[in-house]
């Protein structure tokens, strides 16, 4: 069996946090955010409200809190325009989550080593939303997907890419939206983010890893993730200890 911490889980256009998380200050964020209370409910205050609930899709930029003390819950955080998003809009109000059947889908995932899109699809299966991984993407996005990668800290025009390839930047720019899901500014932004939590969870100090990733420092990235997901970075890798990442 698992032991008990917090996982973190992230790939292009999706961040899956399972663990003992909460969002105690009123904020807002970019990213749609599927929280599910995992065994029990917890209370959630939106738009002046407060709704005691198990399952709970706050939109892109809607104010809101986490109440409570401190439970187990799963967040999702999607990328508005991805493809993970548009699934998330389905969910349907639910009865608790036995963490039990998720704790197995999160070992499998570990000990096989899966592909993050396969765990995605498991997860979203337990919850009740059908999920179709991606057809194989287009070589021309591939190759752009191989520059980026290979470009120090994602510093890359999308000009630049455009001419590499020779497409034009407004085709580039709709193929690349088409394949992926997620728009090639964005892309490059989840890029960045991960590429300094990697960084950062081999132990690396915050200022270091921002740094290395294309951030022009630590308060950059974080402000950034916080914009995106609601979470505070360096609480997160406060206790780095407790927390077990896994990134795509």
């Amino acid at each position: 069996m698992l032991h008990p911490m917090n996982y973190c889980f992230m790939t292009h256009g999706i961040a899956l946090f399972y663990g003992k998380i909460d969002q105690n200050d009123n904020h807002s964020h970019f990213a749609l955010q599927l929280t599910i209370g995992i065994d029990e409910p917890f209370e959630l205050e939106s738009e002046n409200n407060k709704h005691e609930v198990n399952i709970y899709l706050t939109r892109s930029n809607e104010k809101h809190k986490l109440l409570g003390n401190n439970t187990k819950k799963l967040i999702i955080l999607a990328e508005p325009n991805s493809k993970y998003a548009q699934c998330l809009k389905d969910i349907e109000f639910q009865e608790y989550l036995d963490s039990s059947k998720l704790n197995a889908i999160i070992e499998k995932f570990i000990l096989a080593k899966l592909e993050m899109e396969i765990l995605i699809l498991e997860i979203f299966s337990l919850i009740g939303l059908t999920f179709t991984p991606g057809k194989p993407i287009d070589r021309r996005v591939q190759i752009v997907q191989d520059i980026i990668e290979n470009t120090p800290e994602k510093k890359i025009s999308i000009s630049k890419i455009s001419s590499l390839i020779e497409l034009s930047t407004g085709r580039l720019q709709h193929l690349f939206k088409e394949e992926v899901g997620i728009p090639i500014t964005q892309y490059l932004l989840w890029k960045r983010i991960i590429d300094g939590i990697k960084i950062a969870s081999k132990k690396k100090d915050l200022t270091t890893s921002a740094l290395e990733a294309g951030f022009a420092d630590s308060a950059h990235m974080s402000r950034t993730f916080k914009r995106m997901f609601g979470l505070n970075l360096s609480k997160i890798f406060k206790n780095s200890r407790s927390v077990q990442f896994f990134l795509e």
